[in-house]
């Protein structure tokens, strides 16, 4: 089972940074503003594993000129209708909750955030810190930015991953000129050590190790202004356990990493394109799709190592936003994921597939 979001890279509209943070440069010549969003979104997931996830979602936020604070609620809802691969079936529910800010000061960049996911102790708290700061010049504005914080192990977290936590760093580079927009970013990931009981048939996979996952990866894509932009990205990971561990007595063609996305070493190199309508009008609609060019993923068994080609996921997802009143909107979003086992071809055996919608509306006062 694929349990970790860590698998694709991560471009604008997945990442907001190089949009928010390149803003530090011109938010002093904004007309003051100051005002508050309160939010509410519904989002469901499944995929071809039988596992299916839902998540709501309440918040609120201030945004003033050069600070802003925020508060939000959120519920889970995990269940695996069926054993699969070894894995037990699964049904449960978790809280989470998080408050955090932000702060402008001149050309830095501060935020914050602190909360817990699962129970309100330490042992479940979750927290991040950003610190950035922007650097103009004749080709464009250059954001170098650092990010650390604690977090779910997994971005769905599957029953595999259920309470497990990881330590995160990111060292990155932003860069916004008038027509591109790029990043490149150094990542590492400690996952917390954990006690699972009755996860899976192999009560030998009760325990689970530490693990340290750490990854390379940049972007390219245009800003053009117009209804069409492009981009590559890249991204290479390497991990220091292996992941692709047995959960049944016999093998198959299927995704069964334990606890989540971590294999040995993999790396692919992607095209992006986006269509998207002016966000000035009352409908706004985007859609965008990351295509797979060349990848090479590292998969072990026991002491057995085989690489194979074409192992990266097509990617597609979309967003409509209409503003039907002055202060209200209402967003709908969608996404595909299919990520195949071999050869490019996600039609094969042992393709992961994975797809989500989600409702939002959201109101200013």
């Amino acid at each position: 089972m694929l349990g970790s979001g860590k698998s694709h890279v991560r471009v604008p509209g997945r990442s907001p940074w190089p949009l928010i943070l390149c803003s530090i440069v011109t938010a002093q010549a904004l007309p003051a503003r100051c005002e508050s969003t309160i939010s509410a979104s519904t989002l469901a997931a499944a995929d071809n594993q039988r596992f299916r996830w839902q998540e709501a979602q309440a918040s609120w936020a201030h945004e003033g000129d050069i600070s802003g604070e925020r508060l939000m609620i959120r519920g889970h809802h995990y269940a695996l209708e069926a054993p699969f691969a070894g894995i037990r079936a699964f049904d449960g529910r978790e809280g989470a909750a998080e408050g955090g800010a932000h702060l402008l000061a001149g050309l830095w960049w501060f935020e914050g955030a602190a909360g817990f996911q699962g129970v309100a102790d330490w042992h479940d708290a979750v927290g991040r810190f950003v610190l950035a700061r922007a650097f103009p010049t004749s080709g464009g504005t250059f954001t170098p930015r650092l990010d650390v914080g604690r977090g779910p192990l997994a971005l769905y977290p599957v029953p595999l991953s259920l309470g497990m936590f990881s330590d995160r760093a990111e060292a990155a580079l932003a860069w916004r000129a008038s027509r591109w927009v790029g990043e490149v970013s150094y990542h590492v990931e400690l996952w917390e050590a954990a006690t699972a009981p009755g996860r899976v048939e192999n009560a030998a996979l009760d325990e689970i190790p530490s693990n340290r996952i750490q990854s390379v990866q940049g972007y390219v894509l245009t800003q053009s202004g117009d209804w069409f932009d492009w981009g590559l990205v890249g991204k290479a990971v390497w991990s220091l356990h292996n992941t692709t561990v047995p959960t049944q007595s016999f093998p198959t063609y299927e995704y069964t990493w334990y606890p989540a996305y971590a294999p040995p070493f993999s790396w692919e190199g992607d095209l992006v394109a986006r269509v998207q309508t002016r966000s000035d009008r009352s409908l706004s609609v985007s859609a965008q799709l990351q295509l797979p060019v060349v990848s090479r993923e590292t998969r072990r068994w026991d002491q057995v190592s085989v690489s194979y080609w074409g192992t990266a996921p097509y990617q597609a997802k979309g967003m409509a936003r209409w503003s039907f009143l002055p202060a209200t909107a209402v967003q709908l979003t969608g996404s595909f994921f299919a990520k195949p086992w071999e050869r490019w071809d996600p039609r094969t055996a042992g393709t992961y597939l994975q797809g989500s919608v989600g409702l939002g509306l959201e109101q200013k006062i």
